[in-house]
């Protein structure tokens, strides 16, 4: 059943808009995910689901993800030149922010221009010429880029094409086009959404969204069961059993587009894993179905080190990694390799269960690993930090293989945890990026494919469906690229 009542929590540092008499009677949703303390929602830095599950109810894209392929929406139409270095994109009519401002070009523009320039999202803009890129009219802009990108809507504006009034997405409370505005917002406490009067798709049915951060999973998932929340995003396979089955509640899947990725960064940067032969060997030695079945029960998929599983462009031929812990045995000793660091955090759950584990599986085998557990808080917090590390436990949303390439990959990408990025695969990368051919590109794609999975840098063991718990009656909750949609979401009657 859906709580009308105002939790305690909301008070603590929510400044209510509403009289509560008023709010008593409005349709609340409660949502409880991860968040850490030092959260704003400047989306050029955030780090948690916290801000981006905010800003992802509040404000628009030029093109969401839906099962991994593009589905326009501030937009109607992305259109390129013959060699496909000068791009048209024309605005859908009519659209205004949540002051009741229009939304034109020149939001949209700026707007990517501040993407291009803000950490988190700079490698996906680096082919586009962000000065030569113009406003055409209100309803139409021109990115011009430096070299030809066949891919520009499924890899960049997918990725990265929100919109934000005068691009300003770095405001403390942003105006944006969604369905629902910023009414307060709390790094520590929580983030309270209304509906915005003026969004241009159907009114959504909840007038109200608190969302509360809580870094514990289990916290997360003792909230829902309480009855102080109503969904429970991202929580522990373990908890998922648990409350699977139970009376009044439901466990919500991803499914493999929006599944994520779970893999071991081995660091290029330093010894042992600047050679190639080690990191074949550690592929080889890891047992990844006892992985799969222990770290993420019945909810995921095997890993084969290559991203995009399932989705457009994947070369399915690839071979499935064989285990011979005997093999590489013999070269890791050969190589006098007999310890090894990881650092780990439960930034999602299961990572540090999967150090662990494999902390034992190479204990089996006469080597020792030593695992440096972080809060999962504070984990991306020092870059140069994970830069220096042996090893990693991380985890990235799964996305179509070229797409996910300037998040994992990348001389200046931060987030290239790996450090691996030679330069015959990059020469590949950019052939397949400006190849219009679908027939021809694949075939580039599926040699990319083939290098990574021989010589790359992440042990991708295993996908993990994204889960979330929810009371029974909340229904429409939608995932884009991971982060949970309440556009559409609504209690069911008689629940």
């Amino acid at each position: 059943m859906m709580k009308l009542r105002l939790p305690v929590w909301l008070f603590l540092g929510v400044t209510m808009a509403l009289p509560v008499a008023q709010a008593a009677a409005e349709r609340t949703l409660r949502v409880v995910l991860l968040g850490s303390q030092s959260e704003t929602l400047d989306y050029g830095r955030a780090q948690t689901y916290y801000p981006w599950v905010v800003s992802g109810n509040v404000c628009d894209v030029l093109v969401a993800d839906r099962q991994g392929r593009p589905e326009y929406q501030l937009s109607r139409a992305i259109t390129p030149n013959k060699d496909a270095t000068r791009w048209t994109v024309s605005l859908r009519s009519g659209v205004r922010f949540s002051d009741g401002s229009p939304l034109t070009a020149d939001d949209a523009l700026a707007s990517l221009r501040f993407l291009a320039a803000s950490p988190g999202f700079a490698g996906f803009f680096s082919d586009v010429d962000m000065q030569a890129s113009r406003v055409v009219n209100a309803e139409e802009l021109e990115l011009v880029l430096t070299r030809p990108r066949a891919d520009l809507v499924t890899t960049v504006l997918t990725a990265a094409s929100m919109v934000w009034k005068q691009g300003r997405g770095d405001a403390a409370i942003p105006v944006c086009s969604g369905p629902y505005q910023v009414a307060s917002f709390n790094a520590q406490n929580g983030a309270l959404l209304s509906r915005n009067p003026y969004a241009w798709q159907p009114a959504a049915w909840f007038d109200r969204i608190e969302i509360r951060p809580l870094a514990d999973a289990t916290a997360r998932v003792n909230a829902l069961l309480s009855g102080a929340a109503d969904y429970a995003f991202d929580i522990p396979v373990s908890s998922a059993r648990s409350v699977d089955g139970r009376h009044g509640w439901q466990i919500i899947r991803s499914g493999v587009a929006n599944a994520s990725g779970y893999y071991f960064a081995m660091n290029t940067r330093v010894k042992p894993f600047d050679d190639v032969e080690v990191r074949q060997a550690l592929k080889t030695l890891v047992n990844r179905q006892q992985l799969l079945a222990v770290v993420l029960g019945g909810y995921g998929y095997l890993g084969n080190d290559v991203f995009g599983q399932g989705l457009s462009g994947f070369d399915s031929q690839l071979p499935l990694r064989r285990t011979d812990a005997a093999e590489a045995q013999a070269l890791l000793r050969k190589k006098g390799i007999t310890q090894l660091t990881l650092l780990t955090a439960d930034l999602t759950p299961g990572l540090n269960d999967a150090a662990e584990l494999l902390r034992q599986q190479l204990a089996d085998v006469g080597i020792t690993l030593r695992v440096e557990t972080v809060a999962a808080a504070d984990y991306l917090g020092d870059i140069s930090r994970l830069h220096q590390a042996q090893m990693l436990s991380m985890y990235a949303l799964n996305r179509p293989f070229l797409a996910a390439i300037p998040m994992l990959f990348g001389n200046d990408n931060p987030y290239n945890y790996g450090g691996w990025y030679p330069d015959d695969f990059a020469a590949g990368v950019e052939q397949a990026r400006k190849t219009l051919d679908p027939q021809r590109q694949q075939q580039q794609l599926a040699r990319l494919q083939q290098q990574l999975w021989q010589q790359g840098p992440y042990l991708l063991w295993g996908y993990r469906d994204g889960l979330s718990a929810a009371v029974t009656a909340l229904q429409g909750v939608e995932l884009n690229q991971g982060i949970p949609l309440f556009r559409s979401a609504r209690m069911a009657a008689g629940q």
